[in-house]
């Protein structure tokens, strides 16, 4: 059985710490840190409810998803560039995962900026996590625009419930 590598996170977060040049959205104010951990939490609140939604690949996808975003404006490549980068760390940071969970993993990556779902229950947990935290930007997720019917529920629930639901 696969237990989650917290070490190889911890890893990944001070080898993007020590190259801002490679990592902006690092330190970013709407997409760094506090964002990746908002999606980690928002994504293992939605798992709990969801059989067979892979938590390991949820966590990894918050913390890379926007690793690659090289400005705070529209970016639609940096999904697409994430998911590319991800064949640069496989062997490293995620050599933990199974190639089934990298599959996964590059496909919520690529897809978080260009679609709306995947039609694969942890990719679309994943977008859903992200789009939770729009909140952080001044926008009310719209449930209408969810890839999961917990993404509808959740974008329902007030931000400050749904922060405590998620424990941030």
């Amino acid at each position: 059985l696969y237990m989650f590598n917290e070490e190889k996170l911890q890893q990944w977060l001070k080898y993007m710490s020590e190259r801002p040049d490679e990592f902006p959205a690092y330190v970013s104010w709407f997409h760094g840190v506090t964002h990746w951990e908002h999606v980690e939490k928002f994504g293992l609140m939605m798992a709990k409810e969801c059989p067979g939604a892979d938590t390991d690949v949820i966590r990894w996808f918050a913390y890379i998803h926007d690793c690659r975003r090289g400005t705070e404006g529209w970016c639609e490549e940096h999904g697409r560039i994430a998911a590319k980068f991800i064949a640069k760390i496989r062997n490293t940071f995620l050599s933990d995962l199974s190639d089934e969970q990298i599959t996964i993993l590059r496909l919520a990556c690529r897809s978080h900026t260009v679609k709306r779902r995947t039609k694969e229950i942890t990719a679309d947990i994943y977008l859903d996590a992200d789009r939770l935290d729009l909140y952080r930007v001044g926008i009310k997720p719209d449930p209408k625009l969810m890839a999961s019917e917990i993404g509808k529920r959740y974008a329902e629930i007030p931000y400050e419930e749904l922060t405590k639901k998620a424990k941030i």
